[in-house]
């Protein structure tokens, strides 16, 4: 529309509204600046506290995948995706997340492989060793295909535990 000679633009946060179709701030703010050069005069750094603060105070829920402030919308998980991500982002992103107050994320589950695994791991300051790596990896995939879900920290903290356990036990792993 501004394209086409518009010069005003009515936009929402999360584009909630009393009606359906309202245009999201974050993503019109971020059209404007990153692909137009356009200063909205907003301090974009803000856009995902805001976001989810309204999240919060409005109790209707950011959708994962939403563009911009979507809690997985600059996170990876597979490992091609993983290594893509950590050796240029720009691979993987149109754009860093801390521009819009966002951040880059790695989660765990199925298609996990060693470098979301070691990623993950020294994000809460801890390391493994190679084989205790691959029996992570497997754990990992075992659990997010049992329950369809994504592993957090503590559970991942947990497995290690636990393989550590094993091991010094005098257990052997086979990795898979």
């Amino acid at each position: 529309g501004l394209e086409a000679g518009a010069d005003w633009v009515e936009a929402t946060v999360n584009g909630l509204g009393e009606r359906a179709g309202n245009c999201p701030i974050e993503e019109v703010a971020v059209a404007l600046e990153a692909l137009y050069g356009v200063r909205t005069g907003l301090e974009l750094q803000g856009l995902f506290g805001l976001s989810k603060l309204v999240e919060r105070l409005t109790r209707v829920s950011i959708p994962p995948m939403k563009p911009v402030v979507g809690g997985d919308v600059f996170s990876n998980k597979l490992e091609i995706h993983v290594k893509a991500a950590m050796s240029n982002p720009s691979l993987m992103e149109p754009f860093d997340p801390a521009w819009v107050g966002n951040a880059r994320t790695i989660r765990l589950g199925r298609g996990t492989g060693p470098s979301g695994v070691r990623a993950r791991l020294a994000g809460l300051g801890r390391d493994a060793s190679d084989e205790e790596v691959a029996e992570l990896v497997r754990r990992v995939n075992e659990v997010a295909i049992a329950t369809k879900r994504s592993l957090d920290d503590e559970q991942l903290r947990m497995l290690l535990d636990d393989v550590r356990a094993e091991g010094s036990a005098g257990g052997t792993w086979e990795v898979r």
